[in-house]
């Protein structure tokens, strides 16, 4: 009897236990997070845009309509009664959004390649939709926005490839405002596209805008190699497929085509640092050039590369270094060959560029950017504008990663896109405008929100997605 009765009593004290209820979401860690984020972004932006005339830095867009700094974009809103347009594409973006952000958690995780085939389709549809709120078009429009300074009108100086590798430093002075700065690989990429498809800039804008899409691919296998959980690449690429500074300037900006190179070597990057291989640091060095050949920020993708190999790898310098010189030797051979065969001379068109990006900029703003002033205004303001484009759930989850408990490739591939950034923002590179020039570092950066404990994937693709629609909304973007 005693025994019957105990168990008896320990039943009752079983059945009177309460049951945990979920904490609701509205009320979740993870979205106060996100709250307590934009309000420190949004108070540090003001602060920022009453430190100085906006005018410090940056320009104008005519009639003297101020930018927000440090974010390169002014206070227009699209979608008003008397733009209903607007407000349709608005809502087509918002129903994308929500029907994406519920359909890819419906694909069974051993689909990959379904998945795959979706989240491309995914990424260029919603940035196609986004797109569209500001201009009830298709992207394109954008490069004739100011006559002669887009890369596309120097296609007309190739006669051939050969021809204008050799003759590109001395053409420098005389290409659009942008590709006289730049490398001579975007303005071959524009004649590669147009050899095919023509110059009908829609068909060519659109065409950038869904090779640009393509960014998820490396993304997806970015976020499931980082940690070894297939689960993360999906949360990734969703996330990369909705960041709002690849929405925005993801069918309007050649530097989302540079992303995806980027995207690439952060993969291949980590995937050397969690089994060393020769060929892979070959592999690295080649994308390094390619790279190069587009955007001279390649010097920062450069920077990460060798500081997580260094701070993997400092305990065998010997090692360290032979590596460091592979990916060295697979980077200048190709510039070597350039050289040798067509007489393209990189440094030279480095050194051109520089000189010819200081002058534009000191004509644009009208006093010579130089200075501890300066360089602290344009700093501070190259974090903030790029926080604020990398999506709230992104940046809050930043300050919530673990000290302890990643794995030590993980630990070394976070600090190495956290120096990475750094040099990005304060080594005198970039005057602002950063939420569309460092959108390389995006795929490295929005990888890093898996780390961070309480992360909730569906939520913050959601919110991620809306502010995207919400900046594009609100605000006009030259690029």
């Amino acid at each position: 009897m005693t025994r019957r009765g105990t168990k008896r009593g320990r039943g009752a004290r079983r059945r009177a236990e309460p049951v945990p209820r979920e904490i609701a979401w509205w009320r979740s860690p993870f979205l106060r997070l996100v709250g307590w984020t934009g309000l420190a972004i949004g108070i540090a932006w003001i602060a920022f845009h009453a430190w100085h005339d906006p005018t410090f830095v940056l320009t104008s867009l005519g009639e003297g309509v101020l930018p927000l700094a440090p974010v390169y974009g002014f206070f227009r809103p699209e979608a008003t009664p008397f733009v209903p347009q607007a407000t349709s594409f608005v809502l087509l973006a918002v129903a994308l959004l929500v029907g994406g952000s519920v359909l890819w958690q419906w694909i069974p995780s051993t689909k990959r390649g379904l998945f795959l085939a979706f989240v491309v389709v995914f990424a260029a549809a919603f940035r196609l939709a986004v797109h569209a709120v500001g201009t009830a078009a298709l992207p394109g429009a954008q490069f004739l926005f100011y006559p002669g300074e887009d890369v596309l009108f120097d296609v007309s100086r190739i006669n051939s490839v050969g021809a204008f590798l050799r003759d590109y430093t001395d053409l420098q002075p005389d290409l659009s405002l942008h590709g006289r700065t730049k490398p001579p690989g975007f303005a071959l990429l524009h004649y590669g596209i147009q050899s095919w498809v023509g110059d009908n800039v829609q068909v060519v804008g659109s065409l950038l805008t869904c090779a640009a899409s393509l960014i998820v691919l490396p993304v997806f296998y970015l976020g499931k190699a980082l940690r070894g959980k297939p689960e993360d690449g999906r949360v990734c690429a969703m996330l990369a497929a909705t960041a709002p500074s690849l929405v925005s300037f993801g069918a309007v900006s050649l530097d989302a085509i540079y992303a995806v190179i980027a995207a690439t070597i952060f993969l291949v990057a980590l995937l050397e640092l969690r089994q060393p291989d020769r060929l892979l640091r070959v592999g690295l060095g080649l994308l390094l050039f390619l790279a190069m050949m587009l955007s001279y920020s390649t010097f920062i993708m450069g920077f990460f590369v060798a500081s997580t190999l260094i701070l993997e790898r400092f305990r065998r310098p010997r090692a360290c270094a032979v590596h460091l010189v592979q990916i060295l030797a697979g980077f200048l051979l190709p510039f070597v060959w350039l050289y040798l065969y067509h007489g393209f001379d990189a440094v030279a068109c480095f050194t051109s560029a520089r000189e010819l990006n200081t002058a534009i900029m000191r004509q644009a703003v009208g006093q010579p950017l130089t200075g501890v002033a300066v360089w602290l205004y344009a700093s501070v303001g190259n974090v903030l504008a790029f926080l604020i484009y990398l999506g709230l759930p992104v940046v809050g989850s930043w300050f919530r990663l673990p000290r302890q408990g990643l794995t030590p490739v993980a630990r070394v591939f976070a600090g190495g896109v956290f120096l990475a950034f750094g040099v990005a923002c304060f080594g005198g590179m970039y005057l602002m405008e950063t939420e569309r020039v460092l959108l390389f570092l995006v795929p490295g950066a929005t990888v890093l929100a898996v780390l961070s404990p309480g992360f909730r994937p569906a939520a913050a693709v959601l919110l991620v997605g809306l502010q995207a629609i919400a900046m594009d909304l609100l605000l006009f973007t030259l690029w």
